[in-house]
């Protein structure tokens, strides 16, 4: 089990879990362009899914025992993010919720 963790190729991967899943947002996405083809929604859920295919790749091919060193700082980066929505015109309250952050030119997102 160790020497499967010890190497990371990228024959090792799941490719098919990975084709299976872009093919069903790609079919969402085809189909959120059929219902309105007029709205930009489609586009939008295409970048979302490359965001986050690199986003899997990132953390498919990463060991995750590294994680632990890194735990710190990730909680401290957690406790400012819970910091800064409380800053007036940067923290955004949408739907009653003060919990999203506006950055110029990129949008917003949530801490």
């Amino acid at each position: 089990m160790v020497a499967v963790l010890q190497r990371h190729k990228l024959r090792d991967f799941d490719w098919l879990l990975a084709i299976l899943a872009i093919g069903i947002v790609s079919f969402g996405a085809w189909e959120i362009h059929n219902a309105q083809p007029t709205e930009p929604f489609w586009q939008k859920q295409l970048i979302g899914l490359a965001v986050a295919f690199v986003a899997m790749l990132a953390i498919a091919f990463t060991d995750y025992r590294r994680l632990v060193e890194i735990a710190p700082v990730l909680y401290g980066l957690g406790l400012v993010l819970l910091i800064v929505v409380l800053i007036p015109h940067v923290g955004m309250k949408i739907n009653g919720q003060r919990c999203w952050i506006k950055l110029p030119g990129a949008g917003q997102f949530q801490a």
